[in-house]
């Protein structure tokens, strides 16, 4: 079994590419003399444990965290309760990206204790396969895993949304019947029965209408007609 060797060279050009300028920068500016060498020897000593190569930064961070030093590219709730942790992604290089779905290149998923890089393209130029290319296959499994969470919540959230007002808007527009949609003959039948039924009710008012003295006599003997039936009402003295 081949021993892992650490690659400086490849070390070095990683730690001056442009992608980490912001960190650098920072980790120049505060860290210097024996406080600089401890910290590199503490990186190498790492290197020489999980046996594969790992970006210094990416190291660096945990580094950090562990040793509670909060530097300038990392933003948490408890700082900055204006900051929705949904939105706001922490790519590698120190940036914070605000997007609604996972930015197209490398970012931190914040975990309760540590950190894990997503990333979303990785390439290889040769068929070895190592301890690196495995590290890149998870990182692009994790990007993968974490767009599908953020884009499954974003359209269920949207349908759902989307779900209640169409309902609400059905339940004010659409009445329970439209009169408007009766046929012409079905309305001529219900005219034609109103007309019967009010002649039917005047005819039985002439019928059965009652006829009242205007002034009747006190001595005089009283009559009231009731259609064809007369009743007489005599006074009693």
């Amino acid at each position: 079994m081949n021993r892992y060797t650490i690659d400086k060279p490849t070390l070095h050009k990683e730690f001056y590419s442009v992608e980490w300028t912001s960190q650098r920068q920072w980790f120049l500016r505060n860290f210097k003399g024996d406080h600089r060498s401890e910290i590199i020897d503490s990186f190498y000593t790492f290197l020489e444990n999980v046996q594969t190569h790992v970006y210094f930064f990416d190291w660096f961070n945990v580094y950090l965290l562990r040793n509670k030093i909060s530097p300038p590219w990392i933003t948490t709730i408890t700082e900055d309760l204006s900051v929705n942790t949904l939105t706001i992604w922490h790519h590698k290089d120190g940036r914070l990206i605000k997007s609604d779905l996972p930015p197209n290149s490398s970012y931190f998923i914040p975990n309760l204790e540590d950190k894990y890089m997503a990333s979303p393209f990785k390439y290889k130029s040769d068929e070895t396969i190592g301890a690196q290319d495995i590290k890149a296959l998870m990182e692009q499994n994790n990007y993968t895993n974490k767009y599908l969470q953020v884009l499954g919540e974003n359209l269920v959230s949207k349908a759902s949304t989307s779900g209640i007002k169409e309902s609400e808007a059905q339940s004010i527009s659409k009445p329970l019947f439209k009169p408007a949609s009766l046929t012409s003959q079905t309305r001529n039948k219900f005219r034609a029965i109103h007309q019967n039924w009010t002649r039917s009710l005047e005819d039985s008012n002439k019928d059965n209408s009652v006829i009242i003295p205007k002034t009747p006599s006190t001595s005089q003997v009283g009559s009231v007609r009731h259609g064809p039936i007369t009743r007489s009402v005599s006074q009693k003295d």
